[in-house]
């Protein structure tokens, strides 16, 4: 993971996580981020026995400012204790965790393309959303697939990713008190 120091450049700041990039698959890794309370949170998704990695679960990491990882929850623990009744077709086993919500105002970046399984169930999280009472802003990117800011993906839409990277630091400046309060941790490079 990287974040973008004070002459634009990209630093890794945490590279322990379990992630891997898939060919013909999903990229498993780091997904989402919460800043709460000046403390970075990661959403390391994708892993977990339903991927045939099962000492690699979906979890919540809390990242200290030397870069250290510390196991917040294990999220397809829970939900493999908990499950759900009448699961969707497509609910993985261990969960569909595709974000960190950390109270407050909520941002989706998500690609236009209707088979992409990360759009699955948006209209329930809307929903959803909207019954918490939470503001909130779900963007889709015309021309684009699943994980099309990974710039080392077959994906990879350059165009939509910086204009998806803009659009969160002006999310960031008005929901979060300013970009500089809420810098991004990972970023495309331009």
């Amino acid at each position: 993971m990287s974040r973008i120091d004070e002459t634009g450049c990209g630093v890794v700041f945490q590279g322990t996580l379990p992630s891997a990039g898939g060919t013909g698959g999903p990229d498993l890794g780091p997904s989402d981020i919460a800043i709460v309370n000046g403390q970075i949170h990661v959403l390391d998704d994708g892993g977990s026995a339903s991927h045939g990695i099962p000492l690699t679960p979906d979890c919540i990491y809390a990242i200290d400012g030397g870069g250290s990882a510390r196991l917040v929850a294990d999220i397809g623990s829970w939900v493999r204790a908990n499950p759900v009744v009448n699961p969707p077709e497509n609910l993985d086993p261990d969960g569909n965790p595709t974000s960190v919500l950390a109270g407050g105002d909520a941002l989706g970046v998500y690609s236009d393309d209707p088979d992409d399984f990360a759009n699955e169930g948006l209209d329930d999280l809307e929903e959803a959303l909207n019954e918490a009472s939470v503001t909130y802003e779900i963007n889709n990117y015309p021309d684009t697939g699943h994980a099309f800011h990974n710039d080392t993906g077959q994906r990879y839409n350059e165009e939509q990713a910086l204009v998806a990277w803009k659009d969160t630091f002006a999310w960031f400046a008005e929901h979060l008190g300013g970009a500089d309060e809420a810098t991004p941790v990972a970023s495309p490079v331009a």
